[in-house]
């Protein structure tokens, strides 16, 4: 296959086209992948190829209520697969189940008059049963079809273009204008073909790589993201989220799936050795195969949990996870860290499992309470710290609109969080090189969510802990000049925490020496020697430490 003509963002991929028969999706779909890379997929030509049978034989031996069912879960899989072009069936918009899994995706309507259909197909005689009706003209019964069809296609639809009077190549070269405009403008992320907000797809690499949609109303990018073969999922939750999980369980029960809804403790209590026994134990018991999956739906505790039962079960299985706050969706959830508490210490039992795929539903952060809102950009503003400067300057000029989260400032702030731990992940899955540099603020803060029994919220011990860590800088001689003042103002601009004043300076520091960050009796704080360019160093001085401590508030 030759390179390539035009580069799109990854987002938009796979694109769609839909359109009446004869709108000339199939040839276009080849075209406009010679344009924009990727593999053509025609969808009715992977059923055959999937069934063994031509589209007549399926229609003549199962009907098409049953051939309907075969093109749902063919689509199904083709989203979830293809980086390239899908060409759908005309009718298969018919089905609402179809039009749900093209939610927030990027769908090209292919707009031909009923009139240039009929002679286009012209000569097919058995190749489309539905065209073939005795008591009407292959024209009239397309007029019935783009009468009852064209506002599905309208629905859906990102793009429209018309093809009355376009060959294949000129579509397709429309198609890629058209596409490039939207690239380029300031809503092109945004845009969805529901209206709802356009879905991203932020891609993370490595040895199992996967994909993090963030955008509004997911529930169908949850149902694509599984496997065509599962059959049952474990829908873990916290009671809090009940009204939530049933709305999931209702679309995942919808494309035909066995769901058996779990509920857990909320917080840090979900993360308990017995509460992974119970999941396994309704694993087992509805019969749960390696071909099946966990959904894990809730904050950072809840997708630590679920997704260290899908890595133990059968020796792992696929996890989806689904965070409804700030934090899973910018931290928790990304990056295939699961994990659970023990009375020693946060996350010491674990396992890197990267998940079948993360969904960043965003319209649950609308009920989320503002404290909880608050917390999870100590995280955010993390990664602006490390990586991207744009964060900053986000959170600075805009504190207010970072506080809502229906503003496209938010949006933004979870997007690029999401990208700067994607592309550290995918360089370093297990932590053996920059992944740690992620851990800023870390050693301070798992040591306050010890003392305090797990009672504080983790955005706001990270927060303390990332003051912790710039007075630990400057007293070593790390770092610009306005590190602790620049990392106090930016945090405190959204109401973020910057001092601490539980717990003592003894009780803090043998926590720090129970961190999984120590070597060789010696404590490993992740420090900016300059903004965006984080170290790893080294730290055995008691009296610098304490001192540290003393600048945040902690008591000698």
């Amino acid at each position: 296959m030759s390179a390539p003509t035009h580069s799109l963002p990854e987002e938009f991929f796979p694109l769609v086209l839909v359109g009446l028969p004869g709108a000339g999706k199939t040839t276009v779909a080849r075209e406009l992948s010679r344009l924009v890379g990727g593999a053509g997929c025609d969808l009715d030509s992977e059923i055959k190829r999937r069934t063994r049978m031509t589209i007549p034989e399926i229609f003549r031996t199962r009907g098409e209520e049953g051939f309907r069912d075969i093109e749902t879960e063919t689509l199904h899989h083709a989203l979830a697969v293809t980086r390239g072009v899908i060409a759908l069936g005309g009718g298969a918009l018919e089905r609402r189940r179809n039009r749900d899994l093209l939610r927030g995706r990027v769908v090209i309507y292919l707009q031909v008059s009923p009139e240039q259909a009929a002679k286009r197909v012209a000569g097919e005689k058995g190749a489309r049963p539905l065209l073939e009706r005795e008591d009407a003209s292959v024209e009239q019964v397309l007029l019935e079809l783009f009468a009852r069809r064209e506002r599905y296609y309208t629905e859906v639809s990102t793009l429209s273009v018309r093809t009355d009077s376009l060959t294949p190549a000129e579509i397709a070269a429309r198609c890629v204008d058209k596409l490039d405009d939207l690239s380029r403008s300031a809503e092109g992320r945004r845009i969805a073909a529901s209206g709802m907000g356009a879905t991203v797809r932020i891609r993370v690499g490595g040895e199992a790589p996967y994909r993090v949609s963030v955008g509004h109303g997911l529930a169908s990018e949850v149902v694509s993201s599984l496997r065509p073969e599962t059959r049952r999922v474990l829908l873990i939750h916290p009671e809090a989220l009940r009204e939530e999980a049933e709305s999931l369980r209702a679309s995942l029960s919808d494309a035909r799936l066995s769901v058996i809804s779990h509920t857990h403790p909320e917080g840090e209590g979900a993360k308990d050795i017995a509460v992974v026994a119970s999941c396994w134990d309704a694993l087992g018991r509805h019969h749960v195969t390696r071909r099946d999956a966990v959904v894990a739906l809730g904050g950072g505790a809840s997708t630590d949990m679920g997704g260290f039962v899908a890595a133990t079960w059968m020796r792992g299985i696929d996890v989806v996870q689904v965070p409804t706050t700030t934090l899973g969706m910018v931290d928790a959830a990304v990056g295939g860290k699961t994990g659970i508490n023990t009375p020693q210490g946060k996350n010491l039992v674990g396992a890197f499992y990267p998940p079948r795929a993360v969904i960043a539903d965003l319209d649950y952060l609308r009920t989320l309470p503002l404290d909880e809102h608050r917390s999870g950009l100590a995280e955010v503003i993390k990664c602006g710290f490390l990586a991207d400067p744009a964060i900053v300057r986000t959170v600075k000029a805009a504190p207010e609109a970072c506080l809502d989260p229906t503003t496209a400032e938010l949006a933004d702030l979870v997007e690029r969080a999401i990208r700067v731990k994607a592309d550290v992940v995918t360089d370093d899955l297990k932590e053996a090189g920059r992944r740690e540099h992620l851990n800023l603020g870390h050693t301070f803060a798992h040591a306050i969510e010890w003392a305090e029994d797990y009672r504080v919220r983790h955005g706001d011990a990270v927060a303390q802990g990332m003051v912790y860590a710039a007075h630990v800088a400057r007293l070593a001689g790390i770092g610009p000049d306005n590190l602790v003042e620049e990392t106090i103002g930016v945090l405190e601009a959204v109401g973020l925490p910057t001092s601490y004043r539980g717990s003592d300076a003894d009780t803090l520091i043998g926590a720090m020496f129970s961190d999984k960050k120590v070597r060789s009796d010696r404590l490993r704080f992740v420090l900016l020697r300059e903004w965006q360019r984080p170290d790893v160093v080294a730290i055995d001085d008691r009296d610098l430490l304490i001192e540290a401590a003393r600048r945040v508030g902690v008591r000698a």
